[in-house]
């Protein structure tokens, strides 16, 4: 009775991995025709008279515009940025306050 449990058994995950491996090539083929078919369509609809050198004038160009029209922080930013640090720094005093002690304490020695 055991003998034919387990020769069940074997043939049963025989059947199972087969079906895994069938399953597995049977996606595979599609997907190898669905890329096939994606790179046919993307051939089909490149430009075909692509000139880097235009692509690159425009991205320098496009450099140049962003990096002339910055500027130097001004007093302001930098008071903002005072401020702003000021406030975080009162508000964590404010939350340490309402949660008890802090979570991170200095080690205890006996």
């Amino acid at each position: 009775m055991v003998e034919v449990s387990l020769g069940l058994l074997w043939g049963m995950g025989c059947v199972w991995v087969a079906l895994i491996w069938w399953r597995l090539e049977k996606n595979a083929l599609i997907l190898k025709h669905e890329l096939s078919q994606a790179k046919a369509s993307i051939e089909n609809a490149a430009p075909t008279n692509f000139n880097v050198a235009d692509l690159k004038a425009e991205l320098e160009e496009l450099i140049a515009d962003t990096i002339g029209s910055m500027q130097p922080p001004s007093i302001a930013d930098h008071l903002g940025g005072v401020l702003a640090q000021w406030a975080q720094i009162k508000m964590m005093k404010e939350a340490q306050t309402m949660q008890g002690p802090p979570v991170i304490s200095e080690p205890l020695v006996d």
